[in-house]
């Protein structure tokens, strides 16, 4: 595919690019345009902010179209500026924050002015705000010591890469542990526990990374399969288990990711 600037400009197509394409052949494939969206990373512009808003408000620009208020999502920076053709304050989210935080009668619009275009519908919009609600996890900032029994296998690659682009965007992870419970949850057929060290991070934030990371690990878990997620205690429970039995982390951050 040809790079172009100004509208209409492509550049290389992206994972969500391909997605997309994928999505009309079936319901599986549409789903896992969903699950890449849901994790990309959006750049959204940003408008002035308004007379009396709270400090640190972040004022998404909104659009009218045909009496429809739309806001424009690119996921990246150079479609961004080639559709405003001028650089242009922006904000940077998750798939899924920005639908969280996005107003209901709002429309979004991804990727304007190239061939990947698509426009998330108000309806479209609910039930992926009703998905999001359908958390994975727990988000348990506390150990377990009945969930301690796990087995030594290693965890599946599928379910590890998925989440590895939210381990090294939450920069406060600084090593996960993945195991597989002997017991699965009531209707489950597998239970897998995440444990992050996180230092000393608040439970409020620990909550927060959890779920985005939650979030991530869902084109990896099948169906029958749940995941606890909890932060690493090296005194008790899984974190103090899984020191006694040396298991290797999935993720550990490397000095240069941002945090030694």
């Amino acid at each position: 595919m040809s790079e172009g600037h100004g509208n209409g400009g492509d550049g290389p197509a992206t994972q969500l690019d391909h997605a997309l394409a994928a999505a009309d052949r079936g319901d599986a494939e549409a789903q896992a345009f969903y699950d890449v969206f849901l994790n990309a990373r959006l750049y959204v512009p940003t408008a002035e902010d308004e007379p009396g808003s709270p400090a640190g408000t972040v004022n998404l620009l909104v659009a009218d179209v045909d009496d429809e208020g739309i806001v424009p999502a690119f996921d990246s920076e150079a479609r961004l500026t080639d559709w405003a053709e001028r650089d242009a304050p922006f904000t940077v989210l998750p798939g899924h924050a920005l639908i969280e935080q996005l107003d209901p009668t709002l429309q979004l619009a991804l990727n304007v002015g190239t061939k990947h275009f698509k426009l998330f519908v108000e309806t479209e919009l609910a039930w992926l705000r009703e998905r999001l609600g359908e958390t994975v996890t727990d988000l348990e900032p506390n150990d377990q010591d009945e969930a301690a029994d796990f087995k030594t296998t290693d965890p599946p690659g599928a379910l590890v890469d998925a989440m590895i682009p939210a381990f090294r965007r939450n920069e406060l992870v600084a090593v996960a542990f993945l195991v597989e419970s002997e017991q699965p949850a009531a209707g489950k057929t597998r239970r897998f526990t995440l444990v992050l060290d996180v230092g000393d991070a608040d439970d409020a934030v620990f909550a927060e990374l959890a779920r985005d990371i939650g979030i991530a690990a869902r084109s990896g878990l099948g169906t029958d399969e749940y995941m606890d997620i909890i932060a690493f205690n090296p005194l008790e429970g899984v974190g103090r288990a899984l020191l006694e039995k040396a298991v290797d982390p999935v993720f550990a951050r490397l000095p240069e990711d941002g945090r030694a």
